[in-house]
């Protein structure tokens, strides 16, 4: 099933990436504030997870996007952040990260 979304995926978009799946326990942080050099779409899966969207220059929390089952996040490229699973109801948290390699966007003048 995974094989087939990310064939489907790339093929049809001409992008390249990966995908990458974090089960991350209650209440926990699945990884550091960290800075991805890619797009990212993230697929919540299962239980709910509390995203971080952390402002550039300051590192301080410019938002906060709270994802349950079935919803989807984009993230740039460059935006710093980070995801914590909700503690509420005791069971982990599944998200899919689909990492999509793309070329910069350039304007024609």
């Amino acid at each position: 099933c995974l094989g087939d979304l990310q064939h489907r995926l790339f093929c049809r978009t001409w992008l390249s990436g990966g995908i990458n799946g974090y089960l991350t326990p209650p209440g926990a942080i699945g990884k550091p504030p960290h800075v991805d050099d890619h797009d990212v779409l993230v697929l919540q899966q299962d239980g709910a997870k509390s995203w971080l969207l952390l402002d550039t220059a300051t590192r301080e929390v410019a938002a906060e996007v709270v994802l349950n089952a079935g919803d989807v996040l984009y993230l740039p490229q460059g935006v710093p952040h980070h995801a914590r699973a909700h503690s509420d109801g005791g069971q982990p948290s599944l998200h899919l990260a689909v990492g999509l390699h793309r070329s910069p966007m350039s304007w024609a003048s």
